[in-house]
């Protein structure tokens, strides 16, 4: 998990994203969370085996389209493929 973890933040520090706003959907209200938010998001609700696939997927979206809507797009789909099921406070990345 910490690899995971540690991977995500170098992706985002990279790209200089670390200060952009993410908009969530939780219990049907919006909120808007930083990087490291949306970083805890991703590890603490994908299912172990899925983290690195999650990862590899970013690096591919990011160097097949080169935008950072494309890999958001693609990340919120593993996401929720993902996800553990049956969790009673789910979060959904909104675009």
């Amino acid at each position: 998990m910490d690899k995971t973890r540690r991977s995500l933040q170098n992706f985002f520090y990279e790209r200089e994203w670390k200060n952009c706003e993410f908009k969530v959907l939780h219990n049907d209200k919006h909120h808007y969370i930083n990087m490291d938010s949306l970083i805890d998001l991703i590890v603490d609700h994908t299912h172990p085996e899925m983290q690195q696939k999650v990862y590899e997927t970013m690096i591919d979206i990011e160097e097949k389209e080169g935008n950072m809507y494309a890999f958001l797009k693609h990340l919120y789909k593993i996401y929720l493929i993902s996800h553990y099921h049956g969790k009673s406070n789910q979060y959904y990345i909104v675009f």
